[in-house]
């Protein structure tokens, strides 16, 4: 069990350098963030065995889990009541639909959580690929204040950045921050002094955050790590003040 990110730096370690492995493995459980598809595939290739991810956090403690024959998260009915609230309304929205996710603790003595705004975004289904019915979390976002404004206002998740990125895992470590409406950088960790498709990537990078973006280009020697020790790969400074 590890952060997303952990997972993900060792799944491009073993990568780079074309490790190998015969450990032995039952699972790999990811929590805290997005974990990207071309990750998951890729440890479960190297280490022959599943990949599931939980939705948690410190508040409420384990609010879902990921189904073994399937993507979708599987509620845990018998200690949350969880909704998807319209982003701006406190309202329901539909299956289907992005959303915040909304939990009621239904067990908790010494201090109960009801409608508690989680920060995070999510999509509600009631259809999971295993057959049990009841409500499942069809998508777990980031948090709000992870995400990206393009520059004709659109929301964008980070991990739509992230999967974009996965192009240019040459890289040894990047970070994508916006700074206001139109101003983001990417700092860049790699083997040179420059990179020598910066050109190409900042020509995708434009193509979902927009065409009229200014992205400044910073080369560093070690993206940070938060204090959580989580390592984030998308940030929104401006959100983040």
């Amino acid at each position: 069990m590890a952060y997303a990110s952990s997972i993900t730096a060792l799944y491009q370690w073993m990568k780079r350098t074309g490790r190998k492995t015969k450990a032995r493995v039952a699972c790999f459980i990811t929590m805290s963030e997005s974990f990207p598809d071309d990750a998951r595939q890729g440890i479960k290739d190297l280490f022959g065995c599943p990949v599931i991810s939980r939705y948690s956090n410190q508040e409420c403690g384990l609010i879902s889990q990921q189904c073994k024959l399937g993507t979708e998260y599987h509620i845990n009915t018998a200690s949350f009541y969880v909704e998807i609230l319209d982003l701006e309304k406190d309202i329901s929205v539909e299956d289907g639909k992005l959303g915040r996710i909304v939990v009621t603790d239904l067990y908790n003595k010494a201090m109960p959580m009801i409608r508690y705004d989680t920060g995070d975004l999510g999509v509600m289904s009631h259809e999971c690929e295993c057959g049990i019915h009841g409500k499942v979390l069809k998508r777990v976002e980031d948090r709000r204040v992870d995400f990206i404004t393009a520059t004709n206002g659109d929301l964008l998740s980070p991990i739509t950045i992230i999967n974009a990125m996965w192009e240019y895992s040459d890289l040894l470590q990047w970070q994508f921050i916006q700074h206001a409406p139109q101003e983001f950088e990417m700092k860049i960790n790699c083997t040179s002094d420059t990179y020598h498709r910066e050109k190409e990537m900042l020509k995708v990078l434009k193509s979902y955050v927009g065409k009229d973006a200014e992205i400044k280009v910073t080369y560093v020697n070690e993206t940070p790590l938060l204090a959580s020790g989580k390592r984030k790969s998308v940030l929104n400074s401006m959100l983040s003040l």
